[in-house]
């Protein structure tokens, strides 16, 4: 029964990207036929007795096509920055890796096996749509999310589910003292409350209760490896990941890995051959079953009023920027600005958070254009718990710096801290750490 319904799915995927291609035009006449040809073809041998009949010659061609159309667009997405990529290219991609995973679950069907070796190919053609073009198009994330929970169903095995139950955390947390503390909201305010210290304080403030009832903390803890296993595909889903310490260090780069990789390389052992931080990231967007385990907190609909003039001004959310951080102990986010405001909700473990006031500015000393154009003025050229800021900084400098005023956390799960827009903040994991973040203006 899973078989025919994966089988369904990828025939319904190849007849949404036939049908609906318009907004292609720009790709060029050739890409669009083609794209056509094959959503056509794939769609025709998955309605024909559930898949079995086409010849394998016949679907590897296609395949290879389908690897033709994803080298077309992936050329010319690399070919402008992110944000300035023309829609018809991200479409193409978007298209096109779904009419490649459909035809890889079309070969997988015909040669009858059991032992999915390809499913990890399946699941990172679409992922990589997700994470390289966030899938735009009229019901494009739907059809992938629906493709990778039709899969998920063909590829539950026992053995696999044993190997989840044995992974853990690593344990080992660090401590730090705090000596300027954060003010604390011991029960949670109400929206008006909060709206009132908004007008009148504007600080930062760790609010603790509020996220007690998220399924994240209770039922379906995100603490447990086994659990966020379960919403991977076994652990086969791709995350884009921060190899470093921090990605102001010279030695900082990306990659992008399975997450059951990232978790046995960065999450479950004391000593990790190197530092992985899954930060930043758009992963309930990526993942919606780990988006229903939290909800916004009521105070994102506060109205946090004009950001500082240390930040520039940005335009309106119709909802908050959620974001997802899930790293080791040792993880660090250089000090920074936002020009959002922003609840962090912790969801396991704990962080370090050092926060400077927008005020602080001058004495905190941030970066400025880097080279290839890259504007860094919303971070640091300090290290915070360096000797002297770091070695960036010349001896004026570090005497200034050693005057800038702050207050500071240690940021514990079930918590949230509220970072106003515009203020500096440092942050360290303790230990392995999960955090959220909702951004709002």
């Amino acid at each position: 029964m899973s078989e025919s319904r994966l089988i369904a799915q990828a025939r319904e995927a190849c007849s949404l990207v036939k049908a609906n291609h318009e907004d292609l035009r720009d790709c060029g006449p050739g890409a669009c036929q083609l794209l056509e040809k094959l959503a056509a073809a794939a769609a025709a041998v998955a309605s024909s007795v559930g898949g079995c009949v086409a010849g394998g010659d016949t679907l590897a061609l296609e395949l290879k096509r389908s690897n033709d159309l994803l080298r077309l667009a992936r050329d010319n997405l690399h070919a402008f920055p992110y944000k300035d990529v023309p829609l018809h290219w991200r479409r193409l991609y978007t298209d096109a890796s779904i009419i490649k995973a459909a035809i890889m679950m079309l070969l997988r069907r015909r040669q009858q096996q059991q032992q999915h070796d390809d499913d990890e190919g399946i699941v990172a053609a679409l992922d990589m749509a997700l994470i390289m073009t966030g899938a735009p198009g009229e019901g494009r994330k739907e059809v992938i999310a629906s493709l990778l929970e039709a899969l998920e169903d063909t590829t539950a095995h026992p053995k696999k589910r044993l190997r989840r139950e044995e992974l853990k955390f690593d344990v080992a947390k660090d401590t730090v003292e705090i000596r300027h503390p954060v003010g604390r909201w011991e029960m949670p305010p109400s929206l008006e409350e909060f709206q009132k210290y908004i007008h009148t304080a504007n600080r930062p403030i760790i609010i603790c209760g509020a996220i007690s009832h998220w399924p994240a903390l209770q039922l379906r803890s995100w603490s447990s490896p086994e659990y966020l296993l379960s919403l991977t595909n076994g652990g086969k889903r791709l995350v884009p990941v921060e190899v470093g310490r921090a990605y102001t260090d010279a030695s900082w780069g990306q990659k992008i890995v399975t997450f059951r990789d990232f978790l046995d390389t960065c999450m479950t052992t004391c000593s990790p051959a190197e530092i992985g931080y899954l930060a930043q990231h758009t992963l309930f967007s990526q993942i919606p079953a780990l988006r229903n385990d939290i909800t916004i907190p009521d105070y994102c609909y506060s109205d946090p009023g004009e950001p500082p003039e240390n930040v520039a001004s940005t335009s309106p959310l119709e909802d908050p920027l959620i974001n997802a951080w899930l790293g080791p102990r040792g993880t660090v986010s250089p000090l920074h600005t936002d020009p959002y405001a922003n609840v962090l909700a912790q969801v396991m473990g704990s962080k370090y958070v050092r926060l400077y006031a927008p005020g602080e500015t001058a004495r905190v000393f941030p970066k400025s254009i880097e080279e290839g154009g890259v504007d860094m003025s919303n971070t640091s050229r300090v290290e915070v718990e360096a000797e002297g800021g770091g070695d960036e900084l010349t001896e004026e400098e570090r005497e200034e710096w050693k005057r800038a005023k702050y207050v500071e956390c240690v940021l514990k799960e079930g918590e949230l801290l509220f970072i106003p827009a515009g203020w500096w903040h440092y942050v360290r994991s303790l230990e392995a750490s999960f955090s959220v973040s909702f951004w709002w203006n």
